[in-house]
């Protein structure tokens, strides 16, 4: 039976992960970064009468719906059923998809403290607990929307988790499957990650000689590959040509988020984790022996295949480090205790026995709001420029925006989501073929409102109103003078930063 303070400790990690990941938004008070492009997914699965729409009505109208869709799928016909008792706010997908991932997140933070437990003493389990509400990378995830990512990530680190117990019984295999085929059908990066690390285990299973384990790892890649083919061989004409399509043709000419950015984002808050696996390697040598190889460290080796894209896709090489930083916080937190064996701190007077908890205590309590203002000021980033939101926009779309097609920068995935307009989105990074035709004839018509391409795009695809942010209105770029003027525009509003242009005549 579990123990009172068992479940006090565990109410008390969830709280505190739930809150740290909550409490970030404040400023802000809203979903951020491509929260709205997942929503919108939502919305074309409610159309499609809680279905997995073959292609989208909204979303880039007319191209192959391609992204994983279980969370869709699950939240879409949850609103298709509650939406037989009560009407629902326009905004409700937004905020399922944004409470899922704090949840999931949470509960990761509580099953990894509770799975290190039996390696580590008192002190260090606290020390871990606080580590995992404060420094998991889902507080830098949650920014910028990450959500399915941070869902499938949970499943396939309690995946690893069974597949390190493959010697103790044959259950695992079972649990595992299940979680590889959860994943293969939330997250893209990640289910091709996973079969990169099962395939790795594998490898190492057979040059341990530990044939009938690397048997049963092999069962379990096929039952994860037979999945995802599911999903994805009918889907293969888009994978092609998306593996065709570089960096600088995806996001065409606009860049939401430089690499510099990112990595001021997201390297401080890593900085204590990446110090404290220094400490550990330096005990480590210091007692001339290291932790054994488990699935977790072929994970972390395994996600260094991400540096080979480092030239051709560094935005593909930044969510693989993600990875890495995720299994090496695994890593270094589950084997703490070796810092203790290794006696490095045994003649410290800060350091000693009776004020560790003290210091530990002390330490997380600095680091608190030093992570919490880091997350804070990321999530301002991904609310603000490029990605502002502007809700007197939202509201003016839902009896404007319903008979043509929308072209509008990154706030057109919220406009798609809510006001269930069909949106070309300009800005921001897309690899499907149709995806980045659309976005360059609307590119086309930014740059060059009345040109006789531009005219027949507008036509072609139905461009009924152009959204364009103050920033870029009435500036040259490419040699190119952005303005709308009559008699083929008229200016409908301003909304926030966003400019609102009607097409009155092609």
């Amino acid at each position: 039976m579990v123990s009172r303070r068992t479940l006090l400790y565990a109410a008390v990690i969830f709280i505190l992960a739930f809150i740290s990941r909550s409490i970030i938004f404040l400023r802000v008070g809203f979903p951020t970064g491509d929260a709205g492009q997942f929503a919108s997914f939502v919305r074309e699965f409610q159309l499609n009468g809680g279905l997995v729409p073959a292609t989208n009505v909204l979303y880039y109208p007319g191209s192959t719906y391609i992204y994983p869709p279980l969370i869709f799928l699950g939240i879409s016909a949850f609103n298709l059923m509650l939406g037989h008792f009560l009407t629902l706010p326009v905004s409700a997908s937004l905020y399922e998809l944004f409470y899922l991932a704090i949840i999931i997140s949470s509960i990761q933070a509580l099953f990894l403290a509770f799975y290190f437990r039996k390696f580590q003493n008192r002190v260090e389990f606290l020390l871990a607990a606080g580590m995992l509400v404060l420094f998991d990378a889902s507080l830098y995830e949650m920014s910028w929307g990450g959500y399915p990512d941070i869902i499938a990530t949970f499943f396939l680190i309690v995946m690893l988790y069974f597949i390190d117990k493959r010697s103790e019984n044959k259950r695992w295999l079972l649990y595992a499957s299940v979680l590889f085929i959860v994943i293969a059908y939330t997250h893209d990066l990640t289910y091709f990650y996973a079969l990169l690390v099962v395939a790795c285990i594998i490898i190492f299973d057979l040059l341990r000689r530990n044939f009938r384990s690397a048997l049963m790892v092999f069962m379990l890649l096929i039952v994860g590959g037979v999945a995802g083919s599911i999903w994805w061989i009918p889907r293969i004409h888009f994978v092609l040509g998306a593996a065709t399509i570089t960096m600088a043709t995806g996001t065409g000419l606009f860049t939401e988020v430089g690499n510099t950015a990112v990595l001021f984002q997201a390297v401080p808050f890593m900085i204590p984790i990446l110090f404290l696996a220094l400490v550990e390697l330096f005990a480590s040598l210091k007692r001339g022996n290291f932790e054994p190889i488990d699935s977790f460290s072929i994970a972390l080796i395994a996600s260094a295949s991400g540096l080979f894209f480092i030239f051709y896709d560094p935005t593909l090489t930044g969510r693989m480090m993600l990875f890495s930083y995720t299994m090496l916080m695994i890593i270094v937190l589950k084997n703490i205790g070796v810092i203790r064996k290794s006696g490095i701190y045994r003649n410290s007077r800060i350091l000693r026995r009776n004020r560790l908890v003290t210091f530990t205590i002390l330490f997380l309590m600095i680091m608190a709001p030093v992570q919490i203002l880091f997350a804070s000021n990321t999530v301002s980033y991904y609310s603000s420029g490029d990605f502002q939101y502007s809700s007197s926009l939202i509201q003016y779309g839902e009896t404007h925006f319903s008979n043509s097609t929308i072209l509008a920068p990154n706030i057109g995935t919220f406009i798609a989501a809510q006001d269930s307009a069909k949106v070309i989105i300009y800005t921001g990074f897309v690899v499907g073929t149709l995806q980045v035709q659309e976005r360059n004839a609307g590119l086309s018509i930014i740059l060059a409102s009345t040109s006789q391409s531009s005219l027949y795009n507008i036509s072609k695809y139905n461009i009924g109103y152009v959204i364009v942010q103050s920033s870029i209105l009435n500036t040259t770029i490419y040699g190119q003078h952005v303005i709308f003027p009559t008699p083929y525009y008229r200016l409908v509003g301003i909304f926030d930063s966003y400019y609102v242009y009607k097409v009155v005549g092609t």
